[in-house]
């Protein structure tokens, strides 16, 4: 699957990406400190959990989707770090350019995982509209399309948990975090190594979050009943 290879040699790429990014980022051009430091302590870094989409339902009128969690844009504080490090103006000019690569990576690693669960989803929409074009030419129930389009949802959903591809942009994002992290390393003078080297080991990690309950199945609207004739 391409999106699944997508995923895998994302983080590598991006890692390259970043590390030139360490190396050259810094500028000999005169900056106003104010300018380029102060902002960095309010830095919110990109920070999504990589969770499975939601399924959205199915009905004759609004098609099946996937719908992504809204932890897709969630945005983290570094915690103090800036401020603790005092960033020269060139380091803050490289520490820049850093956290742009660091925010491409995990942007891409987030679109690739959406695209993957697209793609493992479309053989299921197709199963979908199937069940819709029987329905509407007459040759099953609507309580027989209903079942069929829940179970079709059900198999989805599993489909999508059991697919790793939420693992595998986990690790990418992972990746991405870690060649910011490396590329940030490679710019400090050995007093800030130090004091990056306690804020990271000290810096709490994120608990595992539990798997998102899917929304229950909203029940079928009973038939409206035919009007009276007029007298």
């Amino acid at each position: 699957m391409k999106t699944r290879r997508s995923i895998q040699t994302l983080a590598g790429a991006m890692m390259i990406a970043l590390a030139g990014a360490g190396f050259t980022g810094c500028s000999n051009e005169a900056t106003d400190p104010a300018a380029d430091v102060a902002p960095l302590v309010q830095t919110l870094v990109l920070d999504p959990t990589a969770d499975v989409s939601t399924v959205t339902e199915g009905t004759e009128l609004v098609p099946m989707a996937l719908e992504a969690p809204s932890t897709d844009k969630r945005r983290s504080p570094l915690a103090g770090l800036f401020e603790r490090l005092q960033l020269t103006d060139d380091q803050a000019l490289a520490v820049r350019a850093l956290l742009a690569e660091q925010d491409t990576c995990v942007k891409s690693a987030m679109r690739t995982l959406r695209a993957a669960e697209a793609e493992l989803a479309a053989p299921y929409r197709e199963q979908m509209n199937a069940v819709l074009e029987q329905l509407k030419a007459g040759s099953i129930t609507r309580d027989e399309a209903r079942t069929q389009m829940q179970e079709i949802r059900k198999a989805l959903r599993e489909a999508l948990a059991a697919s790793g591809l939420h693992a595998e942009a986990r690790a990418a994002v992972k990746a991405c975090r870690d060649a910011f992290n490396d590329g940030l390393m490679s710019i400090l003078t050995e007093e800030q190594k130090a004091i990056f080297a306690t804020w990271l080991a000290n810096r709490p990690e994120r608990p595992e979050r539990p798997e998102r309950p899917e929304r229950p199945e909203r029940p079928e609207r009973p038939e409206r009943p035919e009007r009276p004739g007029r007298g």
